[in-house]
């Protein structure tokens, strides 16, 4: 569960688009589809009452970043 008043602070700083910044440099910027994000994920001890270890990330990225992080989902 993520704090009411966490979702908020990323929404805000995060503008509303995907936060997920690519090799070379460039921001996403995705509008639409958009979920919260742990970037110490939550199954490793991440906090989700800290607005520092959440984003804002495009279905696409969140799922590529659990890949990089947590392995080739099941199935």
């Amino acid at each position: 569960h993520i704090p009411r008043w966490v979702e908020d602070e990323v929404w805000r700083r995060d503008g509303g688009r995907c936060a997920f910044v690519g090799p070379e440099g460039v921001r996403c910027g995705e509008t639409a589809w958009l979920e919260l994000d742990h970037v110490d994920p939550w199954s490793r001890g991440g906090r989700s009452d800290q607005a520092a270890n959440i984003r804002l990330l495009c279905r696409a990225h969140n799922q590529q970043e659990a890949r990089r992080l947590l392995g080739p989902f099941p199935g």
